[in-house]
């Protein structure tokens, strides 16, 4: 073995040196190329000196360039991932950031092709659903404000077209229906059941259902509703949902859990499985005795790759087409503009000193 002189020390270290100069070289120049880059495609900028441009790359979980298709492909090295658009638009993944899985039993849906139906055009709907389904077949209809806000249109008057089939008014936005006897009785709604906090059964002089199911009575029956729907059922619905949403270029979804408990929602999402990622909101239920603030609390944070649970939804009012729990009939809609008594007037859900326990 040749002898270490001081000399042959620093000619050994001064190659050493030298080597982890070119590696160093070698990796900062790896670290400029893009893990992706689009090209041949159209982008929006918001940059008011070049609105659009053709090609962008992509290192990590940033935009570092844009530009034209021949510098973009400048950036790109030989472990880069080259995907040719062929002149298509491209455009960031969408957040719907309002979501809500519906989980349902099978039911013929009316199209009435408007969300303001007249009363006429319900009754002709729910008779022409009958003449054309099954015996007994659940049937749901979606209205507005003009419908809901007449009082004639009741349980007795849908038992009148509908005495055999169970039949669900819906109004659009979701917080009040008008069933008849036999969706009540399908619904697994009594007589005798209570009001839970921020909602209500709505009931004539003597007591009795008038059909109307409004806010948190609604949210509840809805999701009893839906924990008689089997997870085998269940799956292939969130799977068309999530298909649907993923067309449309949607990326992420804050899923304001109403149709099922979180511990529910994580379990059929890992079965689906979902390419999208999704972060669950808790948006459980309440009793006569109080809300519940015990469901998804031991849920851990990162449920799986792509599912998260965080945060809890509580309704705070209701919205300008049924005036929150307002007695039908009551509640106006004004004719003429400004409508902010649609918002400003609403009456509270819960009483105000639970909204001070809730913050």
């Amino acid at each position: 073995m040749k002898k270490l002189t001081a000399k042959n020390l620093i000619a050994f270290l001064s190659l050493a040196v030298l080597y982890n100069f070119v590696l160093c070289n070698l990796a900062s120049a790896q670290d400029t190329k893009a893990d992706t880059v689009l090209l041949n495609g159209k982008f929006f900028t918001g940059v008011a000196s070049q609105p659009y441009v053709q090609a962008i790359a992509i290192r990590g979980e940033r935009i570092m360039a844009t530009g034209d298709t021949k510098t973009m492909q400048a950036l790109a090295g030989p472990n880069t991932v080259s995907i040719d658009l062929h002149g298509s638009t491209a455009i960031p993944g969408i957040n719907d950031a309002h979501h809500h899985f519906n989980l349902g039993l099978p039911e013929v849906d009316v199209d009435l092709h408007t969300m303001e139906p007249s009363w006429e055009q319900v009754k002709n709907g729910i008779a022409e659903a009958i003449a054309k389904n099954p015996p007994n077949s659940l049937i749901s209809v979606v209205i507005g404000f003009h419908v809901f806000a007449d009082t004639s249109v009741d349980r007795d008057a849908l038992d009148k077209i509908a005495p055999n089939n169970p039949v669900a008014l819906g109004t659009f936005t979701g917080h009040a229906m008008i069933l008849n006897s036999a969706a009540l009785r399908f619904y697994n709604v009594s007589e005798t059941q209570p009001d839970p906090l921020g909602g209500r059964l709505e009931r004539d002089a003597k007591g009795r259902l008038t059909g109307t199911i409004r806010e948190y009575a609604l949210l509840n029956m809805e999701r009893a509703a839906a924990d008689r729907v089997p997870d085998s059922e269940a799956i292939v619905q969130l799977r068309q949902q999530l298909e649907e949403e993923a067309k449309y270029g949607v990326t992420s979804i804050q899923e304001l859990s109403m149709a099922m408990p979180p511990a529910r929602a994580v379990s059929l999402l890992k079965a689906v499985p979902t390419q999208i990622r999704i972060r669950i909101v808790r948006m459980p239920g309440t009793t006569p005795a109080g809300r519940d603030v015990a469901e998804g609390k031991r849920m851990p944070a990162r449920a799986a790759n792509l599912i998260t649970v965080s945060g809890s939804k509580w309704l705070a009012d209701g919205v300008g087409v049924e005036g929150t729990l307002t007695p039908r009939g009551d509640w106006r809609i004004p004719a003429h503009v400004p409508f902010d008594s649609l918002i400003a007037d609403l009456p509270l859900e819960f009483p105000e000193a639970e909204y001070r326990v809730m913050l």
